[in-house]
């Protein structure tokens, strides 16, 4: 009988707790969004150029939502990947599902994400997590050939 060889990440901020498991290896990050952060600042120190580009002439309330989507995707690559390179040295941008690396999660008061080696255009979530907004990214620079 083949086995299946599984993997798992976990994270946690505050009182929220995830965990992913995967035939493939992944990782995984949630944020509380509640905690009151200076993500303009932190962001000029996690992005790199295509996503500084990116949030640029967006309103703040969509500045805010991307920098948490992004630290959590980066959270997440790095668990995935092992690795300790700073966050602005991969950089991520919206896709379509079939061209996925990684997706975020994001609800009110949190946002996920969640990475893997390779596509991870399928996902199985528990129902508390079916009313949170979705969104597909793709890695575009990354210091290696992840």
């Amino acid at each position: 009988m083949a086995r299946t060889r599984l993997h798992f990440s976990l994270s946690h901020s505050r009182d929220l707790l995830v965990c992913a498991v995967s035939s493939q290896v992944v990782g995984v990050d949630i944020e509380d969004t509640a905690v009151d952060r200076d993500f303009e600042r932190l962001g000029a120190w996690i992005y790199g150029a295509h996503e500084t580009a990116m949030l640029a002439n967006q309103c703040q309330s969509a500045r805010r939502a991307g920098f948490y989507a992004l630290w959590a995707l980066k959270e997440a690559w790095l668990k995935c990947w092992g690795t300790h390179y700073p966050m602005c040295l991969v950089q991520f941008a919206p896709c379509a599902a079939r061209d996925a690396q990684a997706v975020v999660l994001a609800d009110p008061r949190w946002t996920l994400a969640l990475v893997g080696r390779a596509q991870v255009s399928t996902m199985a979530c528990s129902p508390e997590l079916n009313d949170a907004a979705l969104a597909w990214w793709r890695i575009v620079d990354v210091p290696f050939g992840a």
